[in-house]
């Protein structure tokens, strides 16, 4: 039996991935960070198997990030943008790293100190996954509302929404 909650404190975006890929039927996410960028297989899909995912399962993404400032961040902003899936808004002094995943087996969040980044594999991070079953089905559930608010945040800039 799996547990509900478990801590991770090496390669934590990875962890996130791993445990989201191969649950089927994505139906939203939600990924709060300041930084994104694309990263390798190392997390158990790519980058680009990421988006892939997305503009096959077609979900409802939200994404809130600063405004990109290096070319590594527009692109993989780019690139989320491009599955046509994704409603981005961004926001200027993001901290938080929030992301929750409802899917139709499983939903499942991370609360963590580490950016959507191939740099945060390599960082000393730490974050707490959260299945949601059982005691954690409340608090994904909770985690979901934050990350609406998040998303909702008054002065935000909208530069991209979903083609439904």
């Amino acid at each position: 039996m799996t547990a509900w909650l478990t801590i991770h404190t090496r390669r934590v975006l990875g962890a996130f991935i791993e445990t989201l890929g191969p649950l089927q039927g994505w139906e939203r996410l939600f990924l709060i960070s300041p930084w994104l960028s694309s990263f390798g297989k190392e997390c158990g899909m790519s980058f680009e198997q990421f988006t892939k995912r997305v503009r096959d399962d077609r979900p409802k993404v939200y994404v809130v990030t600063r405004p990109p400032e290096f070319d590594w961040h527009r692109q993989a902003v780019d690139a989320l943008a491009a599955t046509k899936s994704a409603n981005i808004a961004l926001l200027p002094g993001l901290h938080a790293k929030l992301f929750v995943a409802e899917t139709k087996s499983m939903s499942i969040s991370m609360i963590t100190s580490a950016n959507f980044t191939a740099q945060s594999l390599n960082n000393q991070e730490i974050g707490l996954l959260i299945r949601g079953k059982g005691d954690g089905q409340a608090l994904v559930h909770r985690l979901q509302r934050e990350a609406t608010e998040i998303y909702r945040t008054e002065g935000r800039k909208l530069v991209a929404q979903r083609n439904l």
